[in-house]
This record gives structure tokens, sequence and C-alpha cells, in this order.
């Protein structure tokens, strides 16, 4: 593998043969697997990849999106997060993470009305106009059970 040629940008990965080299990035930079999401037919039909290949068609360098519907202040808002952001140790420090960010923000300013991100290392993202919002979580008490429900 040689990381002195440029890499090539793809966002097409339809089909489960075409996401292998992603799977094989995710394994590889975070040490998940998540060829069992094809294999049990769970795969999200909204998750788009943004991704750099190498000469030989490795899968260097990813960011992904994905879409839900979120609820805030009482209204349904079509959301898309960002996630699978991750870069081979040997392609680090060549922007292709800040370039495969920006490619999928315009995808998501033309394609929802809010995007979030989850992450631990938010000073990573700042650049690109993110900023970290506190995080809430209500939890309630156990539900009781109605006896006389027909």
């Amino acid at each position: 593998m040689t990381t002195s040629a440029k890499p090539t940008y793809r966002d097409d990965f339809s089909s489960p043969e075409d996401r292998v080299e992603v799977y094989k990035l995710l394994r590889d930079v975070f040490d998940v697997d998540v060829s069992p999401l094809q294999e049990l037919e769970l795969w999200d039909p909204t998750y788009r990849a943004f991704s750099y290949l190498d000469a030989d068609g490795s899968c260097v360098a990813n960011v992904a999106t994905f879409t839900l519907v979120l609820i805030v202040n009482g209204q349904a808002v079509k959301a898309m997060g960002i996630q699978s952001v991750a870069t081979r140790p040997a392609w680090r420090g060549r922007g292709l993470s800040h370039d495969l960010l920006r490619r999928a923000l315009l995808w998501c300013d033309r394609n929802t009305q809010l995007t979030f991100l989850m992450t631990s290392i938010p000073g990573f993202y700042e650049p690109m106009g993110f900023r970290t919002i506190p995080q809430f979580s209500y939890v309630g008490s156990k539900a009781h059970r109605c006896e006389n429900v027909r």
C-alpha cells in the first residue's frame, strides 16, 4: 500500500459488496465489526458513506450520515447524524476527514433540518462548526402493571 498517491473520493456504497471496505476500515480503526448488521439485514438504508480509497481500493478515510426523526420542542424534526469518522493512521494529517466532513455536512444541509454528532473528542470537530451542548437524560420510575386491562 502506498500513501503517496492521491486517494480517490467515493460516496456510492449502495450494495453490501461495496461496503466491505468501509467495514474493514471501521474494524481496523475502532476494533468494531459491523458486518453482522449486513448479515442480519439490519443495515440502515439511510446510511451514506463518504470515503477516500487508495490505489488498491482500500478505504483509508470515511465519514457517514444516517437519518432519523427527533422530537424537538414537541415537533418532529428530520435529522441526520454523523458517524463512522475514521482515517487509517498512515493517512492522517492530510485533511481527509475534514474534507469528508465538509462533503457530508453539505449533504446534510441539502437534505435535513438538523445535523448532530456525538463524540468523545469534540475538539476535532469544532473547526467544522460543531459546538458542545449539554446532554440530558431523563429516567422515570418503574411502570406499574394494570391487572384489570382487557
